[in-house]
């Protein structure tokens, strides 16, 4: 004599199977499980979607604008026009976003002089928005000066301004976007304290050593010529890895071991690689990175652990 057993539905229904002793007997759906599967069809099929069940969404791709107001940052962006006394090619924010989506493809592939200079680009970019942020801040008191005098500051910004199209891949571009946008930023105020006698020609010419040649020495750090080696081959310390040393030399060795790599920077094809946001590597955790938005999550997995 078969035995009745308690069977559980979808919703949590108890009830008594009628025929338990049918063991490959599917419980029958109910009627909202029915509907919710006749509803999910519906939308995949409005959606286009219906036979593809491994349909995923596409990478998110960002896409902005920046307002530039002053030659100086036109020139940043696209560079200077050719000059016979200028020997060398000038370097701008388009040609350094070029070199960074290559030196990016060598950084995931593991080569460690790609993260020796993206470590260096980091560091110049740090470098520059204190230098930047310094020059704002002295700018903005002598701006805020002419309200002594009674005059009141309307705009001074471009009659013209322009408004160009930014994409980039390495996120140390759109760092280098926003420095930019800080420098026309500094340059406006500069010239209007230099409209109203607040700053002599050579004031002005220190204000611009102190914005546009930090961002130009930035740019140059974004030339790179590949090792054609990556961390396994420095390993097995193969003719590649060799061949790698006598063009670029000798690396530190915490960046070949890949104990010190770029905060920034991609993950690797092999897995290794840092957080944009934590700055950890899984070869080791860098607990150095003490920024605003690091201080803050560590706070947050501290109360919620």
């Amino acid at each position: 004599m078969a035995i009745r057993l308690p069977c559980i539905t979808a919703y949590g229904h108890n009830h008594f199977a009628r025929y338990t002793n049918l063991p490959n007997r599917k419980p029958r759906m109910s009627y909202e499980a029915q509907h919710d599967s006749k509803l999910t069809e519906a939308i995949r099929k409005r959606a286009g979607t219906a036979n593809d069940e491994k349909a995923r969404p596409g990478p998110i791709v960002p896409k902005a604008t920046i307002r530039l107001h002053t030659n100086i940052a036109h020139q940043l962006f696209f560079g200077r026009a050719p000059d016979p006394n200028r020997p060398f090619r000038d370097q701008c924010f388009a040609s350094f976003a070029n070199n960074l989506s290559a030196l990016w493809t060598f950084a995931q592939a593991d080569d460690p002089y790609a993260d020796a200079k993206l470590i260096l680009i980091e560091e110049q970019i740090k470098a520059a928005r204190e230098q930047i942020g310094d020059l704002t801040e002295l700018l903005n008191e002598l701006v805020e000066s002419l309200q002594t005098s009674g005059i009141r500051i309307d705009a001074h910004q471009s009659t013209r301004p322009i408004d160009v199209p930014i994409a980039f891949r390495a996120v140390h571009a759109a760092v280098a976007i926003q420095l930019l946008g800080a420098v026309d930023s500094a340059i406006q105020k500069a010239l209007l304290a230099r409209h109203f006698g607040l700053i002599s020609g050579q004031d002005w010419q220190r204000v611009l050593a102190n914005s546009a040649t930090p961002m130009r020495h930035l740019f140059k750090l974004a030339l790179f010529r590949a090792s054609g080696a990556t961390r396994a081959d420095f390993a097995l310390n193969n003719d590649r890895a060799k061949v790698a040393v006598e063009k670029l030399g000798e690396l530190p060795a915490d960046i070949l071991a890949g104990v010190r790599r770029p905060l920034l920077g991609p993950r690797t094809s092999n897995g290794n690689g840092t957080s944009l946001l934590f700055g950890e590597s899984r070869a080791a955790t860098d607990n150095s990175d003490d920024s605003i938005v690091a201080q803050s999550l560590r706070a947050i997995e501290a109360a919620h652990a």
